[in-house]
């Protein structure tokens, strides 16, 4: 409260009453400032010295003030050091790890040369382990989120990619999937059946309510690799206990792809949701295919590729070893499959090329029958082929006897036969056979394919002169296809669940003895997530700070961490300064050895798990609710600006009263005062003595006591009749430490040595309050350290108290007499709490989120340095929450009706066009108009005033036009209009302004202008 002024007159004020009234008495004398006379100069010194005294004798009563707080003993606070954190980082991943003990010093060098000094504040073990991967599962949802993953160490927090922990809405990455190969059976080009059989122990099929489960097509999907991709299959059936496969003429061919390594021809089957199929076990999966009128993909005969719908297999005039070559890749291709080959056969008649004539007759009048030679004629035909294949060094027979030799000759026909008077119909020609298992492609004229063939062994009438050839003629040659057995398994066979790959190969598969569950959905109890680290958090204290968006909820969830062993998941110790990451904080590793490194989702990792046990995250409602993680930074541990002095000895006279030790530094931040008690002491007030005091030992090389060092106890204010207390005072600003008179406190002990031992620390102060990165000097060289820097600012510090300051704190504690009762008593013993506060206000009968609730307290506060220290409230809440603990009804606090929140901040974006009246005036006009906004819209020094805006306040589009149109050279503001902001896990979200400013806790903040220059010329 600032004192009214007794007198308020002004030199000013003087010199112009001097100016009415000189006339008066001395008429012929002007009065002239710019022109002074000696009477004006004697005027001019009158009025300073009287304003002067004025300005003095309206300073009694501040002096008054100031004179009553120092009779009651109101003290000036010291200054507060600043805190935050540090991280250290190793060499490289390969040196050994260090232990930095608590007490180790880093500084930061200003500008003007000076070095701030920050002290450690726990042991921390720099590790090489940091975390790489962050998962998110829950078998509710059979859901796995990857929260992050990458393997760059996470130091800066452009390369950290900010996530909701437990926040079930990100994307799924649940994927339950079979990938099954076979170079052959799944070799189809054309129409074609493939048939899945899922065989148990006992080769006993799978029941038929799981198998029509396969069918369903909203959940189950079976597709195949083409040259498109995976593409789905035109249509599915149960036949029998098989679930049947279609493969459409039109569709696109099977192509191989490579998976893992392995290049085949695939099918896969992806299941959505595997409820159905919980209990679906399996020892093989079997697997056949059929296909029916498959063209051949070529036909050589004789040196020649044959029209495939018609053709001559051995030519128009067969001949001797003349041979046919039915080549097809997706049929011949099937090892141990049943083949046929069908196609239609005629016979036609090839007249020989050369025909002999017959020999001219001697005609006689009688003539002998031999005299007369008649050549007849004859029909050369096939008699006998054999049919063969190419099993890698040569071709062998087909047939182990001597099946379809006879299927170009012409049935019936004699060989001595001379002519067929009547050629045979045709006929259609059936050939079956099973694939050699040992059928290898061959080069037959350019082409490498799988082939049979069949060759002229023997020929009919094959030299004779004189007749005709009687032809084959091969039509609609087709092929098919189909496995008689049905215990064929893939060549490889991929189950895909949570992230992870089984392979069976064949062999595997085959001679697999016991069942397995081929869909596996998450097993976790609770929703948990899994973090993967480079090396295991052996030995410790491992820290690792979590940088969290603050979450202030009343319901915190209850967090449990284990780690992966050999044996399994175990519970980790741990320290967790977060809450249950519900702020920012140091999370403590205290290092176990049995760390072992698994493979989950498909990562090869030393794992932690955090389950969420009360299922706290899971039944949230909104995202807004869920914990935003910003980053997590290794090796980190606390420190504060302070620095340890070398400890300082001092010698007392006996009886000496008020003793009075000065130290050599000032702004003592904690100080520990030993007296050595050795001479005093006696042997059983000794036992007495260390169950309330701290008492050391010091001994000699003979191993007896030498010294006995018992610390003494500060307080505020020496009380009478207590000549046994062992107390001391310290004046923290001064440096200095009194002891009591023998009657208000006991005397230290003197002797020939100093008795006196003062060990203290002293720092503190606004310039510990460095940016991200500042400290990065280490004082001593540690270990294979290479690196130290603070990830965040670091916050909290404070200069000594003004003297303004104190004055009204205390007369503020001379009206609450440090008890809450009214809502500015609240707001005032906040300031007493902490200093880190430059505005708040108390709001009666409102919980935390603004809604009315009759019983409950709110305490609006924002913190210093509010715009770089986002995420750092917590500190300031929990000051103030532990001090008024003694200040206010306990009932408040029990029943959690106490709350202590930041503002709900609104970013404010003001879209306006502004005109001008020159186009000289459009950048200046410009740039004014943004800095007055920024300078309007600031919540401590904004508004017209320059005092800020009182929480629950927000500007509106009129107040902002007024602040506005003053500004030199704008002609006219139009369209403007304002837009509201608030931070969401996703970022920035649009509100309704509306709605907003109807909330008691908001307060501006300045966004992202749009000011659209406009130019008008006036006359």
């Amino acid at each position: 409260m600032k004192l009214p002024k007794i007198d308020e007159r002004t030199k000013e004020d003087i010199t112009q009453y001097m100016k009415q009234h000189l006339s008066s008495y001395v008429s012929e004398w002007r009065f002239d400032e710019q022109n002074p006379d000696a009477g004006t100069a004697l005027a001019m010194i009158y009025a300073e010295m009287m304003s002067e005294t004025i300005y003095r004798f309206n300073q009694v009563l501040e002096k008054n003030k100031r004179a009553f707080f120092s009779t009651i003993g109101a003290k000036l606070l010291p200054a507060i050091p600043a805190n935050g954190y540090v991280t250290f980082s190793l060499v490289n991943d390969e040196v050994e790890e260090v232990l930095v003990r608590q007490g180790e010093q880093v500084s930061a060098d200003t500008e003007d040369g000076e070095s701030i000094v920050f002290e450690t504040m726990q042991d921390v073990y720099v590790t090489t382990a940091k975390p790489e991967c962050l998962y998110l599962c829950n078998k509710e949802r059979d859901q796995i989120s990857c929260m992050f993953e990458q393997e760059e160490p996470l130091v800066e927090d452009k390369t950290f990619p900010a996530c909701s922990l437990f926040d079930l809405h990100t994307p799924n990455l649940q994927q339950h999937i079979w990938y099954f190969s076979h170079p052959s059976i799944l070799n189809i080009k054309n129409e074609a059946w493939v048939y899945c059989s899922f065989l148990s122990m006992e080769k006993k099929q799978v029941e038929t309510d799981v198998l029509q489960e396969f069918l369903n097509e909203e959940n189950v999907t079976f597709e195949y690799y083409s040259e498109e991709g995976f593409v789905p299959f035109e249509k599915r059936r149960l036949q029998g206990e098989q679930i049947a496969l279609k493969k459409g003429a039109k569709q696109p061919a099977f192509m191989r792809s490579e998976r893992d390594g392995i290049e085949s021809y695939w099918i896969r089957c992806v299941v959505k949701d595997i409820k159905p199929f919980q209990n679906f076990t399996m020892r093989v999966l079997a697997l056949r295919s059929e296909g029916e009128q498959i063209a051949p993909d070529v036909i050589h005969a004789n040196g020649v590729d044959q029209k495939i719908r018609e053709f001559f297999p051995f030519g128009e005039r067969a001949s001797l070893y003349d041979e046919v070559y039915f080549m097809s890749e997706e049929v011949l291709g099937k090892k141990g499959a049943s083949v046929t080959l069908e196609f239609d056969l005629e016979f036609l008649k090839v007249p020989l090329e050369v025909q002999e004539t017959d020999n001219e007759i001697n005609w006689k009048t009688i003539m002998k029958r031999s005299d007369i030679k008649v050549n007849l004629e004859f029909d050369i035909s096939i008699a006998e082929v054999i049919w063969e294949y190419y099993n890698g060094e040569g071709f062998t027979r087909l047939f182990v006897n001597e099946q379809y030799a006879d299927v170009f000759n012409i049935p019936g026909q004699d060989a001595r036969q001379g002519t067929l008077e009547q050629l045979p119909k045709k006929q259609h020609i059936s050939l079956h056979f099973q694939c050699p298992t040992d059928l290898e492609p061959v080069l037959v004229n350019s082409m490498n394919a799988c082939c049979i063939r069949a060759r002229v062994l023997k020929m009919n009438n094959l030299y004779k002169m004189k007749g005709n050839y009687i032809t084959p003629l091969v039509s609609n040659p087709s092929l098919q296809y189909q496995y008689i057995q049905n215990d064929l398994v893939p060549e490889y066979f991929m189950a895909e669940n949570n992230m992870e790959r089984v392979t069976f190969s064949e062999y595997k598969m085959y001679k697999n003895e016991q069942e397995f569950y081929p869909l596996v959905g998450r097993q976790e109890d609770v929703t948990t997530l899994y973090m993967g680290f480079s090396h295991p958090l052996s030995n410790g204290p491992i820290k690792m700070l979590y940088r969290m968006e603050e979450n202030f909820l009343e319901a915190r969830p209850l967090l449990q961490f284990e780690y992966q062993t050999k044996k399994g998941w175990k519970n980790l110790l741990v320290i967790d300064e977060t809450e249950n990451f519900r702020k920012t904080g140091i999370i403590t590793v205290l290092g176990n050895t049995d760390f072992a490194k698994e493979t989950l989702f498909g990562k090869e990792k030393y794992w932690i798990r955090i389950k969420d046990v009360n299922h706290r995250y899971y039944n949230m409602g909104t995202k807004q609710t869920l914990q935003k993680l910003l980053g997590i930074y290794m090796n980190t541990t606390q420190v504060h600006a302070v620095e340890t002095k070398v400890p300082e000895y001092f010698e007392i006279a006996p009886q000496e009263e008020n003793k009075e030790c000065q130290l050599s530094a000032t702004q003592i931040h904690e100080i520990h005062v030993w007296v050595n008690e050795k001479k005093t002491l006696h042997k059983d007030a000794l036992e007495q003595l260390q169950n309330e005091y701290a008492v050391r030992f010091e001994y000699a090389p003979t191993g007896e006591t030498k010294d006995i060092w018992v610390e003494w106890k500060e307080t505020e204010q020496f009380e009478p009749e207590a000549a046994d207390k062992r107390y001391y005072q310290v004046d923290r600003i001064g440096g200095i430490v009194r002891f009591p008179n023998g009657r208000n406190g006991k005397i230290p002990t003197a002797g020939n040595e100093p008795t006196i031992y003062i060990e203290y620390s002293c720092g503190g102060g606004a310039a510990g309050n460095l940016p991200k990165g500042a400290l990065q000097k280490l004082n001593r060289t540690i270990g294979f350290i290479s690196e130290v820097q603070n990830p965040e600012t670091t916050t909290g510090g404070c200069d000594q108290e003004k003297v303004e300051e104190s004055l009204q704190r205390n007369a503020a504690a001379m009206r609450h007499g440090y008890r809450a009762v009214t809502t500015s008593d609240y707001e005032a013993l906040a300031y007493e709490a902490t200093r880190n506060i430059c505005k708040t206000k108390c709001f009666a009968n409102r919980n935390a989120q603004g809604e009315k609730a009759a019983g409950h307290i709110t305490l609006v506060v924002l913190q210093k340095h509010y715009e770089n220290v986002a995420n750092q409230f917590d500190m300031v809440r929990n000051r103030i929450l532990n001090y008024m603990r003694d200040h206010m009804s306990t009932y408040l606090f029990e029943q959690n009706r106490f709350h202590v929140i930041e503002p709900e901040f609104v970013v404010l974006a003001v879209s306006a066009t502004i005109e001008v009246t020159d186009y000289n005036y459009v950048f200046d006009v410009r740039n004014a108009v943004l800095t007055r906004l920024q300078e309007f819209l600031n919540p401590m020094t904004g508004n017209y005033n320059r005092n800020g805006w009182n929480i629950g306040v927000l500007p509106n589009v009129t107040q902002i036009k007024n602040a506005l149109k003053d500004i030199k050279g704008i002609y006219y503001i139009e369209n403007i209009r304002l837009t509201g902001y608030k931070q969401r896990v996703q970022g920035l979200a649009e509100v309704d302004l509306e709605k907003v400013v109807k909330n008691a806790y908001v307060l501006p903040l300045s966004g992202t202008h749009e000011i659209i220059m406009k130019v008008n010329n006036v006359d």
